[in-house]
């Protein structure tokens, strides 16, 4: 798969390699790959391929109780918000939850 999403996603694992990465997609948060099929079989989303490649998601209104759900499943979690400039839009991480971290 070739979309600037998954390139960010790429880059994002590559720094938090332990981490399930979200990203913000208007409404929803998605992930990818090993990802997907973590946070599929942990929230029972459905899971789909693009390119071959899982793919999975979530409403963003269930964004605080899914990080509870994955947290709890004992897994760290990077959530990946949109951050838009007037010149420049672009995505940051704001928040990596891990399930040592009480929340």
């Amino acid at each position: 798969m070739k979309t600037p999403l998954f390139d960010q996603y790429k880059r994002l694992k590559d720094k938090y390699p332990d981490a399930v990465i979200l990203l913000s997609v208007n409404d929803f948060y998605e992930t990818f790959a090993d990802d997907a099929i973590t946070v599929s079989k942990v929230l029972g989303t459905v899971l789909i391929k693009r390119d071959s490649i899982p793919v999975t998601g979530f409403a963003s209104y269930s964004l605080e109780l899914n990080l509870h759900k994955l947290v709890r499943a004992g897994n760290r979690v990077a959530v990946v918000n949109e951050l838009l400039t007037p010149n420049k839009p672009k995505n940051e991480t704001r928040n990596t939850l891990s399930p040592t971290k009480k929340i």
